[in-house]
């Protein structure tokens, strides 16, 4: 069970950032990618990988990933309704979108590879793996 758990987790997680790879990319060719925003992507791949990595091995990681996620989103709320409020400024910086969506699709891989293809994939993920599958059967 344990090859096929890490072989269901790598596949799913290369899977998962290969999409939003895609995805990312194909927003951002409508806008040409500003190459001023190019530090977004760094930024999101570094703490992608981290929070993943984290998430990986403990509870808390995940509980990590979804604080940030939430974080992240009353950001952009905020920063929406602060322009609608004021009436200046640029608003919601969509030009950074596809380079946050990149920068994520990286992390993911990253972790991914390093855990799942180099060195093993965690006990806590391959347990999570297997509990939520015994759940779906």
């Amino acid at each position: 069970m344990t090859a096929e758990a890490t072989s269901s987790v790598v596949r799913r997680d290369l899977l998962v950032a290969a999409l939003v790879f895609v995805a990312g990319s194909l927003s951002g060719a409508g806008s040409g990618f500003p190459v001023d925003q190019w530090w977004v992507g760094v930024v999101a791949a570094a703490v992608t990988a981290v929070l993943m990595g984290a998430s990986d091995r403990s509870r808390a990681g995940t509980w990590a990933i979804a604080a940030v996620g939430g974080v992240a989103m009353l950001a952009l709320l905020w920063s929406g309704v602060g322009v609608v409020w004021s009436g200046a400024g640029e608003g919601i910086p969509v030009d950074a979108l596809p380079f946050l969506m990149v920068g994520m699709s990286v992390g993911m891989a990253l972790n991914r590879v390093a855990f799942g293809v180099v060195r093993p994939v965690s006990t806590v993920r391959l347990a999570r793996e297997r509990d939520g599958a015994s759940e779906t059967n």
